[in-house]
C-alpha cells in the first residue's frame, strides 16, 4: 500500500506538472463506458458473465467487454471517438451492437440496461456471484472487514412517493447492480477546473432528465436510486466519522476547484488508502516518474460523481473528466441524447463558469443534484436567473442572490437546450448529430418521461392484476423488448 509520504509526493509533483504546462493537451476524443445486467429469459439476474465473454472471443465485437464485480454484470468500453466524426451515431450504434453481441454470445442470456434491476433480489448478493477477478475479492473483503462483515442500506424514499428499505446485506454486490453510463472527455490542459466546475454544476439536471433506478430489492425507492445505494454501500465511516462531518468514499465534493490538483488532494486529505500496490490493475503499473502509480490507485477507490482521471497518453499525461451520474439507459438513443446534453451544456457554459460559481453556491449545486435523485423530472432545481436561462423560465421568484428553483424542463426550454446546441458545435459536432440528440432531450422533458417515471407506470399498471415479484418480472421483459426495439423512452407505452 502506497505510503502517505509517497502520495504527497506523486500529489507534488502533479501540481508540478499542471504548473509547468507539461500536461498534454485531451485529442479532441469522447469515450463511453456503459454497464450492462445479464438476465435470463424470465427477466431475471444470470450470472453469466464468464460464459458471455467467452463466447465474444473471436466475434469482432468493436468495443471492449470486461467482467464487472458482479457475475451478472459486464462493461462495454467503446472505442475513443472523435468529436467532429460523427461520435453520438457512433456511440448509438456501437451499443446495439454490444447488446446485440452479448445476446448472441450465450444464449439465452440477454443484456439489459437499465440503473438497477428490477428483479434483483437478496439472495443474488451472495459472495458466489463476486466475479474472478483477485481485485475485486481484495475490494469485497477489504469493505467488508471495515463494515464488521455487515453493511446495512437503509434508504427512505417515502419523501419521494416511494417506500422504505432497510436491508443488511453480507457483500458490497448491492454497489456492482447500480450500473451506470460513464462519459469520458478528453480536455485541453488549461481548461481543467472550468470544466469540472461546470460538469457539478450541470449534474443535477443530467439525473433529473436521465433517472432510470426507481426499484431496488423490490421497493420502490428514490427515481435516481442509484446515487444513495452506492452512497450506502461505499461508506466505511465510523460514527465519529459521521459525527464530525466528514464524507462518504462516494461523494459529491464540497467546494468548487481552482486548481486540476485539488480533487486529488481533497481525497488524499480525506480518505485513506484502500487497496494494496498488489490490488492494482495491470495496466496502472509503469516506472516512469510521471506515471503517479500510487495516485491513480487511490483516486479509483473514491467515488466522486464526476470523477478526475489522470491518465497516460503516448504524447505524455493529461487529465480527463469521467462524469458517473447517469443510469445506463433505456435505449441506445437516450445514451446519445444524454452524452450530447452533458458535452454540450460543458462546453457551452465553461466560459461563463466564473460568474456560474460565484452565483451557484456549491452547496446549491449539490442540493440540486440530490432532489434530482430523489424526485426525477419532478425536482426543482436552483439556478442562476438570466446565466443561459430566460428570466421568465424561473419557477418561483429569485432571491437576492438571483438564485431560483426551476423544473428540469423549464431550464431546458428557458435557454439551456439552445446552450447545449452551441456548445456541441464549438466542440465541432455536426448539426446532423446535434439536433436530434437534443430533441430527444426536449421531447423526454415535454412527455414528463424517463426511464424512471416509465417503469413506476409499469409497475402500478402491472400491480392491479399481479403481485409485485410477477409484476417486475413482466415489467423487465417488457422494458427489455421496448430496448431491443429502439425507440426512445419518452415514446415508450405504458403496459
Amino acid at each position: 500500500m502506497a505510503t502517505s509520504e509517497q502520495l504527497a509526493g506523486e500529489l507534488a509533483r502533479l501540481r508540478a506538472l499542471v504548473d509547468a504546462g507539461a500536461l498534454v493537451d485531451g485529442a479532441g476524443l469522447l469515450g463511453v463506458e456503459m454497464e450492462l445486467h445479464l438476465v435470463d429469459p424470465d427477466g431475471r439476474p444470470a450470472p453469466r458473465n464468464a460464459e458471455v465473454l467467452g463466447g465474444l472471443a473471436g466475434r469482432g465485437v468493436g468495443a471492449d467487454v470486461q467482467r464487472e464485480l458482479a457475475r451478472f454484470n459486464v462493461e462495454a468500453n467503446l472505442p475513443p471517438v472523435a468529436l467532429d466524426a460523427a461520435p453520438l451515431s457512433g456511440v448509438r450504434r456501437m451499443l446495439d451492437e454490444v447488446r446485440a453481441a452479448v445476446a448472441a454470445a450465450d444464449p439465452p442470456t440477454t443484456a439489459v440496461a437499465v440503473g438497477i434491476l428490477p428483479t434483483l433480489e437478496v439472495g443474488h448478493l451472495a459472495a458466489a456471484n463476486i466475479s474472478d477477478r483477485p481485485r475485486y475479492h481484495a475490494l469485497d473483503a477489504r469493505i467488508m472487514g471495515l463494515r464488521g462483515g455487515a453493511i446495512r442500506v437503509d434508504i427512505d424514499g417515502t419523501d419521494a412517493g416511494g417506500e422504505h428499505l432497510d436491508v443488511t446485506l453480507d457483500t458490497i454486490l448491492l454497489e456492482a447492480a447500480a450500473t451506470s453510463l460513464q462519459i469520458h472527455l478528453d480536455l485541453p490542459a488549461d481548461g481543467y477546473a472550468a470544466t469540472w466546475n461546470t460538469a457539478q454544476a450541470v449534474a443535477g439536471l443530467q439525473v433529473a432528465l436521465a433517472a432510470n433506478s426507481p426499484l431496488v430489492l423490490g421497493h420502490r425507492l428514490w427515481h435516481e436510486s442509484r446515487i444513495p445505494v452506492f452512497e450506502r454501500i461505499i461508506d466505511l465511516r465510523s460514527d465519529a466519522d459521521r459525527a464530525a462531518g466528514v464524507p462518504p468514499r462516494v461523494w459529491f465534493g464540497s467546494d468548487w476547484i481552482a486548481h486540476p490538483a485539488d480533487p486529488f488532494a481533497e481525497n488524499l486529505a480525506r480518505f485513506p488508502p484502500l487497496l494494496d500496490d498488489a490490488d492494482a490493475d495491470p495496466d496502472a503499473e509503469d516506472a516512469r516518474p510521471d506515471a503517479l502509480t500510487g495516485l491513480r490507485l487511490h483516486n479509483g477507490t473514491v467515488w466522486r460523481w464526476n470523477r478526475p482521471v489522470y491518465a497516460l497518453l503516448p504524447a505524455g499525461p493529461t487529465l480527463r473528466i469521467e462524469n458517473r451520474v447517469l443510469s445506463a439507459p433505456p435505449t441506445a438513443a437516450d445514451a446519445a441524447a444524454d452524452v450530447a446534453l452533458f458535452l454540450g451544456l460543458v462546453a457551452g457554459l465553461r466560459d461563463r463558469v466564473d460568474e456560474l460559481t460565484s452565483r451557484l453556491p456549491f452547496a446549491a449545486a449539490e442540493a440540486g443534484f440530490r432532489a434530482a435523485a430523489r424526485h426525477g423530472l419532478g425536482a426543482a432545481l436552483p439556478w442562476p436567473v438570466g446565466l443561459g436561462v430566460d428570466r421568465g423560465a424561473a419557477g418561483a421568484a429569485p432571491d437576492a442572490d438571483g438564485l431560483a428553483p426551476h423544473a428540469p424542463a423549464d431550464l431546458l426550454r428557458g435557454g439551456l437546450l439552445d446552450v447545449a446546441a452551441e456548445g456541441l458545435a464549438s466542440l465541432g459536432v455536426a448539426d446532423a448529430e446535434a439536433g436530434p440528440a437534443l430533441d430527444t432531450i426536449a421531447a423526454r422533458a415535454d412527455a414528463g418521461r424517463n426511464g424512471a417515471t416509465w417503469q413506476l407506470d409499469a409497475l402500478a399498471t402491472e400491480e392491479r392484476t399481479h403481485d409485485r415479484p410477477e409484476a417486475l418480472r413482466r415489467l423487465v421483459r417488457r422494458y427489455r423488448d421496448l430496448q431491443d426495439a429502439g425507440d426512445p423512452v419518452h415514446a415508450w407505452p405504458v403496459p
